[in-house]
């Protein structure tokens, strides 16, 4: 308690930055609340409570690793193929799936702790066994860079 986050502090416990775009696509504005979040005068967030959810913008992934090590990351994969990703997903189109696993893997080997995987089965688009095959190959490819 006190400071200037005094009562917002004692009942704010976690934060998810998810479903108001995508949040790494606005990176400055991104690190500063998080900064302003963590901030032990402010509101004294340990970063470990805060988790960015992505749809994967690879190249923010390995800055957040270096700029924002003990925050979290989930990222919305939603579908385990690049041509399927980008119909679902239509900025998934600026980031090849490749260029996703590599920044994942370079987030985990840098912060010592993998994404979590988010993935929203939808009927009849992503939930057939060449999907889930092609998703279980993606995991166990990286171990290590999911949580």
């Amino acid at each position: 308690k006190g400071g200037r986050g005094g009562q917002a502090r004692s009942l704010l416990r976690n934060v998810v930055f998810m479903g108001m775009g995508e949040p790494l696509d606005n990176y400055h504005q991104l690190l500063s609340t998080l900064r302003a979040l963590t901030h032990q005068r402010l509101f004294g967030i340990a970063g470990r409570h805060v988790t960015i959810s992505t749809v994967g913008v690879a190249p923010n992934i390995i800055r957040l690793a270096s700029d924002s090590p003990s925050t979290r990351l989930a990222l919305s994969l939603h579908a385990p193929s690049q041509e399927l990703r980008a119909s679902v997903i239509p900025a998934a189109a600026r980031y090849p799936l490749s260029s996703l696993a590599a920044a994942l893997d370079l987030y985990a080997l840098k912060v010592g702790e993998g994404a979590m995987l988010e993935y929203v089965v939808m009927e009849g688009v992503n939930d057939g066994e060449g999907e889930l095959q092609l998703l279980g190959e993606f995991i166990m490819a990286r171990q290590e860079a999911l949580a």
